[in-house]
């Protein structure tokens, strides 16, 4: 994150080594955090917590291109939820309604009668996001996992503001359709439903 040219991001890695170099992993973040001031084409207030997240995010294809004021909105508007070993963060059954971004652990997600092991960081059931996010298999928590919760209304919200939020799931959309037929030369045009739910 260094070595990038944004350089919100490099001075969000530079605040995030200097801190867990000297003190280790941070306690959960409390009201009396230290803020940073950045100044680019807008100035921000930003605390460690916020610095942090918007690291996770840029490292997750869905959001990877996005401004630093697009990803600030985003880290600011997920849920934090913590889950241990064994933990079911996501049943497979209901509707979903969220997005779940995997901050920190391993999980196990299953796709199309097939359990895929998943690390960190990384973005689960992303379609929820445009309203095609169909019941899938079970998520499990393989170890101590952080996972950030992103509602699809949140995300529509966010949208009109930051359309290249949409732009980029497109893209990864389009990767998907890639892979699935390169993955089957032989078996014709892939169906794009079908791509989609693996």
């Amino acid at each position: 994150a260094q070595e990038v040219r944004d350089p919100w991001v490099r001075e969000a890695a530079r605040l995030v080594e200097a801190r867990t170099a000297t003190t280790g992993p941070r306690p959960a973040a409390t009201p009396s955090r230290r803020h940073t001031i950045v100044n680019g084409s807008h100035a921000m207030m930003l605390d460690e917590q916020d610095l942090e997240r918007v690291l996770v995010l840029k490292r997750i294809p869905l959001f990877r291109y996005l401004s630093l004021d697009t990803l600030l909105a985003v880290a600011r508007a997920v849920q934090l939820r913590q889950y241990l070993p064994g933990d079911i963060i996501a049943s497979g059954h209901e509707q979903p309604d969220y997005c779940h971004i995997l901050e920190a652990g391993t999980v196990s997600l299953s796709r199309g009668g097939m359990a895929e092991l998943i690390k960190a960081p990384a973005c689960l059931n992303e379609l929820v996001l445009i309203g095609e996010g169909g019941p899938s298999g079970p998520i499990v928590a393989l170890e101590a996992c952080r996972v950030l919760l992103l509602h699809a209304v949140v995300l529509q919200d966010l949208s009109r503001d930051y359309p290249e939020i949409l732009l980029e799931l497109c893209r990864s959309l389009a990767r998907r359709i890639r892979a699935a037929e390169v993955a089957a030369p032989g078996a014709g045009p892939v169906r794009t439903a079908d791509a989609l739910s693996k």
